[in-house]
């Protein structure tokens, strides 16, 4: 996943993607498949609501797998305000800022 973020950072999302897939497929657990597809959605698709819907699904899954997941809680909290941005114009899809 670092990898994928790190071609994100210099413009190169088909090297990115390919890293999210990788990272994903390596991953046996189903709560980090469904967070880390979420991310690789938000992050390959930034402008696009319908994607968004998509990735608010997996975020869900993940919450539902392990509740109390405060990552996959904060990302779904900032989606949700993004996809609901949508509706009035604004900018779409963000991954929330790293601390």
């Amino acid at each position: 996943m670092s990898l994928a973020r790190f071609y994100l950072r210099r413009a190169r999302s088909q090297e990115a993607e390919k890293q999210f897939v990788a990272a994903i497929g390596w991953s046996d657990n189903p709560a980090d498949k469904a967070m880390n597809t979420a991310e690789m959605i938000i992050q390959l698709n930034p402008n696009d609501r319908e994607q968004g819907i998509i990735a608010k699904g997996l975020l869900e899954e993940a919450l539902r797998l392990r509740p109390g997941w405060s990552k996959a809680e904060m990302m779904l909290q900032a989606l949700e305000q993004a996809l609901n941005s949508t509706r009035t114009g604004k900018p779409v899809l963000q991954q929330p800022e790293r601390r």
